[in-house]
């Protein structure tokens, strides 16, 4: 691919970013000050797993959807929890009181979607994890297993 070709990408790209909202994002970023490291006494943006960068907030016109991506990075490359933060990460977005502001924001007749990602430099099974955090039936089947949901409810602080 040439640079020519990765300009034009970069643009097309940044063309169908009309909204990233930084407070939203803020506001998203404290939220997850309740989630705590599995393997780390920490909260996931101490350790950087989370950072505000990583969240972007995309409005779709033509769908008239609005998309929230969080992409989360595990502390080093192998990290056998990634997929348990994943999951954490992708329960307490269900819940928490930001995405309820999204909602208001929005006109009832717009669709607003969240996705999970984990980047496959970053990890190197990224796109099997990405994949399973966006499906539903995916994460119901995991929450199903009392050693799975166990886990998760230490991560998350109430």
């Amino acid at each position: 691919m040439t640079i020519e070709n990765k300009i034009h990408n970069i643009d097309q790209t940044i063309k169908k970013k009309i909204l990233t909202w930084a407070p939203l994002g803020f506001s998203i970023i404290n939220q997850f000050d309740s989630i705590i490291d599995p393997e780390y006494p920490m909260i996931l943006s101490e350790l950087k797993i989370v950072k505000l960068e990583r969240i972007i907030i995309t409005s779709k016109l033509s769908s008239r959807s609005i998309v929230c991506n969080l992409s989360f990075f595990p502390t080093y490359g192998q990290c056998k929890l990634a997929p348990l933060i994943g999951i954490a990460i992708a329960i307490y977005t269900l819940k928490i009181s930001s995405m309820k502001k999204l909602i208001k924001i929005v006109n009832n007749k717009w669709v607003i979607k969240f996705k999970i990602f984990l980047p496959q430099k970053n990890h190197t099974v990224g796109n099997s994890i990405t994949k399973q955090l966006n499906d539903m039936e995916r994460l119901s089947a995991a929450l199903e297993n009392n050693s799975i949901r166990l886990s998760i409810l230490k991560c998350i602080k109430k």
